[in-house]
């Protein structure tokens, strides 16, 4: 049986891995999420989904010759990594607050 010191050190030594391994996996998820690519489909043009930079409805003629192009779509305004961040930190403050002595 390890020493209880060596064995706090190991548990401490995992769970900050899981802590890094948790932000990367959080960055690289928004990295994609932030500047995601689609094309224009006929149906979107149909259902007059499609709007220029300004949030401006196109016209159907525009949309026509944009069928089949790449374009930036727009982000939705919920910034997931946000959602990462606070349950990394709520996992990081249960360490903590499991780590810490019994008051009493």
């Amino acid at each position: 049986m390890l020493p209880v010191h060596m064995h706090s050190r190991s548990a401490l030594r995992r769970a900050f891995a899981v802590l890094v391994v948790a932000v990367v996996v959080i960055a690289a998820s928004a990295s994609t999420a932030l500047a995601q690519q689609g094309t224009i489909t006929a149906q979107a043009c149909a259902q007059g989904r499609v709007r220029d930079s300004s949030g401006a409805p196109i016209s159907r003629a525009r949309c026509d010759e944009l069928i089949g192009h790449p374009v930036t779509l727009a982000a939705t305004g919920l910034d997931v990594w946000l959602l990462g961040v606070a349950g990394v930190a709520c996992i990081a403050g249960a360490l903590v607050m499991r780590r810490r002595p019994a008051a009493g």
